[in-house]
């Protein structure tokens, strides 16, 4: 971990261990991956900033789930969420809250992590919660809830207010929902997302906003690796066709694309 002595900043330092810990997890060494992170928490302590503590405690709350070690995550994240309700900032302290519902939700524990999306006033890190538990209830084969959950997560993701945010967040909800194997809805929810894009004024914003819906619509999940490791990113593919429907769809992003 030379590298990582390097790094001044200890928010850095904390967020540099944690990914090469998932990084050594993915690789087999179990043993090593829990080892840094324990190296991880010690350094996030050392952090004085309340937000950046709270936010690099519940990253290696994360790190440590797809490590394996629960028992270890849910300390950390309780730890993690001490200093969140000292954060003073409204958004701030919601988007920690919301990452520390969804690592919740990953490790297994669905009921307190709904009850923490509930404490979220933020609409955009509530809908982030709900979307990150839907995915935990997916992965444990309750598609049911899943989909129930992520029509809640749509909600909240409609009353975002501003609109270069709520274009891609429309977006993630799409994509989630079609995982989850409601097309229908999906493609409902990224007309809705391209409609939003109309009243983005920012060129730049309005292009990556775009990007995102096109990416939604014309990827696919690709199966899950076979690694013990848990991995967040939802890997994907391109499709090698479009619906009828879809394919209406994908020339609207073009054309939209293509104005001024």
């Amino acid at each position: 971990m030379e590298i990582t002595q390097k790094i001044e900043n200890e928010s850095g330092k904390a967020s540099a261990l944690s990914v090469i810990a998932v990084a050594l997890a993915a690789a087999g060494d179990k043993k090593q991956a829990l080892a840094t992170l324990k190296q991880a928490v010690e350094v996030a302590q050392r952090i004085e900033r309340v937000s950046s503590k709270a936010s690099a405690l519940s990253g290696i709350a994360l790190a440590l789930v797809m490590a394996g070690d629960k028992e270890q995550a849910l300390a950390t994240l309780k730890q993690a969420l001490e200093f969140a309700q000292k954060i003073e900032r409204v958004s701030s302290k919601a988007f920690i809250l919301s990452r520390i519902a969804s690592t919740l939700a990953m490790a297994g524990e669905i009921k307190q992590a709904v009850e923490m999306s509930q404490k979220i006033e933020d609409a955009r890190s509530r809908a982030s919660a709900l979307k990150g538990i839907a995915t935990a209830l997916a992965e444990a084969g309750d598609k049911e809830q899943a989909l129930a959950t992520l029509k809640q997560a749509l909600e909240f993701a409609q009353k975002i207010e501003r609109v270069s945010s709520k274009a891609p967040f429309l977006s993630i909800i799409a994509t989630a929902l079609a995982k989850a194997g409601d097309e229908e809805q999906a493609l409902a929810t990224l007309k809705q997302a391209l409609e939003v894009t109309q009243k983005i004024e920012n060129a730049g914003s309005k292009a990556f906003a775009l990007r995102w819906i096109a990416m939604s619509l014309a990827t696919e999940p690709i199966p899950e690796n076979k690694t013990n490791v848990r991995d967040r990113r939802s890997p994907r593919r391109m499709k090698t066709a479009f619906t009828p429907k879809e394919e209406e769809l994908a020339k609207q992003i073009v054309e939209a694309m293509q104005r001024k």
